[in-house]
C-alpha cells in the first residue's frame, strides 16, 4: 500500500471516529433533553395534582379554625343559659378556651332579659354569636329536692328518684339512695387566718413517717408550731404534701394541740384523718377539716402535729422553706398524749412547713348515702357509696377516693320568688272568700274557681275537695284517712298552686293530686317557718305521712318531715327530713311549670343567631 493511501485511509479514519463521536454526543443531548422535557412534564403534573390538594388541606385547616371559633362562641351563650336555668349570677363578662380557640362573651341585661354576645376566635378567624334569653311565666323544678341550709336527713330506705341539690349538708343513715347526682355546697365559705408559703417547687422537704433510710430506723411525726389571730372557731387546715409509696402505710391523725415549752403538748384540742389514699405521689395541697372546731386564744402557740403511728417502710414529705413563718417553727419526733412526746429540730431547724389554717364557715358534706346513677360533689364526702365521680377536697370511708379537680358548688337560690306567691295570694283573694272549712263524711265539693280561706281547712277521712282555681288558706291545712284535693279536669292540663301560711299536716293516704293530664301538677306552698320560730311547739311547715300523691312540697323558710312511705314528685325546703321509705320520684316537666301569670319560670331561648362582626 502506496504512502498516499495509507495517509488517506487514517484521514478516513479520523473522519469516521469524529463522526461517531458526533454522533454519540448528538445522541447523548437528545436523550438529556428528553430526560429535562420528562421532568418538566411530570413536575407540571405534579404541581397541578398537588396544588388542589394543598388548596383543600388549607381550606380545610381554615374550615376547623372557623368552626373552632364557631363553636367557642356557641359554647359561650350555652354557659350563660345553663347558669340562667341553675339560678346562679352572670358576670358582665366570660371567657373559655376550647380546644384551640378562644372565646369571650359580653352579657347585658336589657328589660328582663339576657343579652349574649359571644366571639370565638381560632388561628386568623373569628366567629360571632348573639343569643337573647328570655324568662318564661312559671316556675322552674330541676332537682327532685332542693334544700337550703337547713340541709337534709334520710334515713331507713328514702329515695330520691332523681337529683339532689343542698346549700347546706346531706346526711344519711340506713341506706338512703339518690339515683341522679347529689350536690352539697358550703353554707358559708372558711375564710384563711394563717399561711406559711415559699416557693412551689419548695427549696427543702421535711420528711416523716417512716424508716427514711438505715440511718433513720425510727418512724417519726412531724409538728408545725402557729398561732391564730381570731377567737373565731378553727374549721380546717391544709398541707403541700406528697407520699412515697402505694402500700404498707398507715392514716395520718392530723392533731391540733397545746403547747409544752416548745414542742407539742399532749392535749388534743380537735383532730382528723387523712387517708394514705388521698395523698397523692406528687405534691398537692391536702385539705383536712375538723369536725370539732377549737376556739383559739390569739397570739398564743398551738401546734399541728401529723401523727402517722409508726407507717414503716414508707414515708411522706411535706414542702418546706427557711424562715418562710415568723410565728412558729418546725419539730421532729414521736407525738405521745402522757406530756406530748419526746421531739427535735429539723435540720436545719429554720425550716417552716408549707399549712394554711383556715376559721369558721361550713363546709358542704355529703355522708352515708348511696349514689346510684350520678356524681357527688361536695367539701367532703364521707362513709358514702358513689357510681360516678366523687368531687371532693376531703373524703373517707368511701368506694372511691376524691376527684379533687373541681371547686364546692355554689349555693342556688330557690325556684319560688316572693313575687310568685304574692301573686298567688292575690289571684285567690280575688276570687271567693270564706272562713274556716271543714269538709269530711265521704262528703265531695268543689270550688268553682279561686278561693281564699280566712281560717284552717280540713279535709277528713273519705272527703274530696276538688280545686278550680288557686286556692289560698290564711290558717292550717289538715288532712287524714283517704281524705283528699284534687284539681278540676275544667281547669286544664296546667298547675295550680294552693298557699297555706300555717302547719300543714297529712296522714293516714291522704293525696293532693293533679287531673291526670301530664303537666297537671299540685304546688302546695307554705309560707311557714317552722320549727325555726316561736310558737311551732316543735312542728314543723310541713308534715308528711303516707300518701300525699302527685303533689310538689314548697316549705323555703321552714321544715319537711317525710315519713311511712310517702311519696311526691318534687320538694323545695329550708330543711328536709326522710325517713321510713319515703320517695321523691321527680318529673321532667316540673323543669317548666307554666302558670297563666306571674315571673321566674325556665328562662328560653328568645333568639340565637351568628352575626357580623
Amino acid at each position: 500500500m502506496s504512502e498516499n493511501q495509507i495517509t488517506k485511509r487514517h484521514t478516513n479514519i479520523k473522519h469516521m471516529k469524529r463522526s461517531t463521536l458526533y454522533k454519540s454526543r448528538q445522541s447523548g443531548q437528545i436523550i438529556i433533553t428528553a430526560v429535562i422535557f420528562f421532568l418538566s412534564v411530570s413536575l407540571i403534573v405534579l404541581i397541578g395534582i398537588t396544588s388542589p390538594i394543598a388548596f383543600q388541606i388549607r381550606n380545610a385547616a381554615d374550615f376547623t379554625q372557623t368552626k373552632q371559633g364557631y363553636i367557642g362562641a356557641d359554647n359561650l351563650n350555652e354557659e350563660a343559659l345553663y347558669r340562667l336555668n341553675r339560678g346562679r349570677s352572670l358576670p358582665g363578662n366570660l371567657v373559655l378556651s376550647f380546644s384551640q380557640s378562644t372565646s369571650s362573651a359580653t352579657i347585658v341585661s336589657s328589660n328582663g332579659a339576657w343579652e349574649v354576645v359571644s366571639t370565638g376566635i381560632s388561628g386568623l378567624f373569628s366567629r360571632k354569636s348573639k343569643a337573647v334569653f328570655s324568662q318564661g311565666q312559671g316556675v322552674s323544678l330541676i332537682y327532685g329536692l332542693q334544700v337550703g341550709t337547713g340541709g337534709v336527713d334520710m334515713s331507713g330506705g328514702a329515695g330520691i328518684i332523681g337529683n339532689l341539690f343542698s346549700n347546706g349538708e346531706v346526711v344519711g343513715s340506713g341506706g338512703p339512695y339518690v339515683t341522679g347526682s347529689v350536690f352539697a355546697s358550703n353554707v358559708s365559705e372558711p375564710y384563711l387566718d394563717q399561711t406559711s408559703v415559699g416557693q412551689i417547687p419548695s427549696s427543702s422537704v421535711i420528711n416523716f413517717g417512716g424508716q427514711l433510710d438505715s440511718s433513720n430506723p425510727n418512724p417519726n411525726d412531724f409538728a408545725q408550731s402557729f398561732t391564730v389571730s381570731t377567737t373565731t372557731p378553727i374549721s380546717m387546715v391544709r398541707f403541700h404534701m406528697k407520699r412515697h409509696a402505694s402500700v404498707w402505710m398507715n392514716n395520718i391523725t392530723v392533731r391540733v394541740t397545746n403547747d409544752a415549752v416548745s414542742r407539742p403538748g399532749g392535749t388534743t384540742l380537735a383532730s382528723a384523718t387523712i387517708d394514705h389514699s388521698a395523698v397523692p405521689t406528687t405534691y398537692s395541697y391536702i385539705t383536712v377539716p375538723f369536725d370539732t372546731r377549737p376556739t383559739l386564744v390569739p397570739g398564743t402557740t398551738y401546734w399541728l402535729v401529723m401523727d402517722t403511728s409508726n407507717t414503716w417502710s414508707s414515708f411522706y414529705s411535706v414542702s418546706a422553706s427557711s424562715s418562710v413563718y415568723s410565728s412558729g417553727s418546725s419539730r421532729l419526733g414521736s407525738w405521745s398524749s402522757s406530756g406530748g412526746g419526746t421531739w427535735s429540730n429539723t435540720s436545719p431547724s429554720t425550716l417552716d412547713a408549707y399549712f394554711d389554717v383556715f376559721a369558721g364557715g361550713q363546709t358542704g358534706l355529703i355522708s352515708g348515702v348511696i349514689v346510684q346513677g350520678g356524681d357527688a360533689k361536695a367539701f367532703r364526702i364521707q362513709n358514702s357509696t358513689i357510681a360516678g365521680i366523687p368531687y371532693c377536697q376531703s373524703g373517707s370511708g368511701n368506694n372511691k377516693s376524691c376527684n379533687t379537680s373541681q371547686a364546692t358548688p355554689s349555693q342556688v337560690e330557690y325556684p319560688i320568688k316572693d313575687t310568685n306567691i304574692e301573686t298567688w295570694k292575690d289571684e285567690a283573694s280575688a276570687g271567693s272568700v270564706r272562713g274556716s272549712w271543714s269538709i269530711g263524711g265521704n262528703t265531695a265539693t268543689s270550688t268553682t274557681g279561686a278561693m281564699r280561706i280566712n281560717g284552717d281547712l280540713t279535709v277528713g277521712s273519705g272527703a274530696v275537695l276538688t280545686l278550680g282555681g288557686t286556692l289560698y288558706v290564711t290558717g292550717n291545712i289538715n288532712m287524714s284517712g283517704s281524705g283528699r284535693i284534687q284539681i278540676a279536669n275544667s281547669f286544664g292540663n296546667r298547675p295550680l298552686a294552693v298557699v297555706v301560711d300555717g302547719l300543714t299536716t297529712m296522714t293516714g293516704g291522704s293525696l293532693v293530686t293533679g287531673n291526670g293530664g301530664n303537666r297537671s301538677y299540685a304546688l302546695l306552698v307554705s309560707t311557714n317557718r317552722c320549727p325555726n320560730v316561736a310558737g311551732c311547739s316543735g312542728n314543723n311547715a310541713i308534715s308528711a305521712s303516707g300518701g300525699t300523691g302527685s303533689v310538689v312540697l314548697i316549705a323555703q323558710e321552714g321544715t319537711i318531715s317525710f315519713s311511712g312511705g310517702t311519696s311526691a314528685k318534687s320538694a323545695v325546703a329550708r330543711k328536709m327530713i326522710m325517713s321510713g321509705g319515703t320517695t321523691l320520684n321527680y318529673e321532667t316537666g316540673l323543669s317548666d311549670l307554666d302558670f297563666t301569670s306571674g315571673p321566674s319560670g325556665a328562662w328560653t331561648v328568645e333568639s340565637w343567631r351568628e352575626v357580623a362582626d
